[in-house]
């Protein structure tokens, strides 16, 4: 996006929009969703306009796990935060639900970080400040079900929320809907990292929707999903150099602080789609013997992610 189109977006949207935040790079996109989200902490706005690559990374987990579990989503989203914002091209924000006891979670009211009208918030307002010269990341940490996991559910999808009670699907933000979100996203590349167990059952519904983006790669456009998993097999971590993580999270990490540059051939201090791509699913491979991530999209694969900065 050029200099002069995102200062014209964050001008008429500072003018229009809360008053939360004042000064021209500081904007806040209210819409019916934020205001209906349940005790939720006040939305962060897309810091500067003059950014072109875009990182909302997320994790969500159970009150009632272990704390060691918890600590691992947490720690997960940290990393592929800290590796994203090592390149000065990336604005990143991280949405963090902490790790939380079931006595914390029952204080009144608990504060939500992560939930679907959160999350669905914060992916409506990329689809409003994002143009289609913009390169757009999300990756995803947090829990996820099968496809068909009761009779009366065709698709599987990520677990959000903690109070499922009152929610349509059992409480699951099942795939469709997830889906719906994220095609909304106008940028010229959409990358969609989705670590959780059972998330191959994401491609299996994008495969039935291929209309709504099969033609991006003619159009001049990439669309890329990456899972961590295929639509049948859990998500767990493993041990690499002495830490506990998911291979996915390493791999997605590592992908970002530069190491799928030339892999397999030539450093050039450029990230390719195919560079970026392989990485993530041969690394997460080696790693995880368990793991068989999965990849879906409609892309040129020699299309440059990211440039390596010098001095990283």
């Amino acid at each position: 996006m050029t200099t002069f189109v995102k200062l014209f977006i964050a001008l008429l949207l500072s003018a229009t929009l809360s008053s939360s935040y004042c000064g021209l790079h500081k904007v806040f996109l209210s819409n019916e969703h934020v205001a209906s989200a349940q005790q939720e902490k006040q939305i962060e706005p897309i810091e500067s306009p003059f950014k072109s690559h875009f990182l909302f990374t997320f994790n969500k987990a159970m009150y009632d796990e272990n704390m060691d579990l918890q600590k691992r989503g947490v720690a997960a989203v940290e990393k592929v935060r800290d590796a994203a914002l090592q390149n000065p091209l990336f604005e990143v924000h991280a949405l963090i639900e902490p790790a939380i006891s079931r006595d914390e979670y029952e204080k009144d009211p608990y504060p939500l970080h992560v939930s679907q009208k959160i999350i669905f918030s914060h992916l409506q307002r990329y689809s409003h400040l994002i143009s289609k010269s913009d390169t757009c990341f999300v990756y995803s940490h947090t829990h996820g079900v099968r496809n068909g996991f009761v009779r009366t559910e065709p698709w599987g999808g990520l677990m959000l929320d903690f109070d499922r009670s009152d929610m349509p699907h059992r409480g699951v933000t099942v795939w469709p809907d997830y889906a719906h979100e994220i095609l909304k996203i106008p940028g010229e590349t959409v990358v969609i990292l989705v670590m959780s167990c059972y998330s191959g059952g994401f491609i299996d519904y994008l495969e039935t929707i291929q209309d709504q983006w099969n033609d991006r790669s003619i159009d001049g456009r990439n669309f890329i999903v990456i899972t961590s998993q295929n639509n049948a097999l859990q998500s767990g971590p493993v041990r690499i150099k002495g830490e506990k993580i998911n291979p996915f999270t390493y791999s997605v990490q590592h992908a970002f602080s530069g190491e799928a540059d030339g892999f397999k051939g030539e450093k050039d201090g450029n990230v390719t789609i195919h560079e970026f791509i392989q990485y993530i699913l041969e690394t997460t491979q080696h790693y995880g013997p368990k793991a068989y991530p999965q990849m879906i999209g409609s892309f040129h694969p020699n299309h440059v992610l990211f440039t390596i900065p010098e001095n990283p």
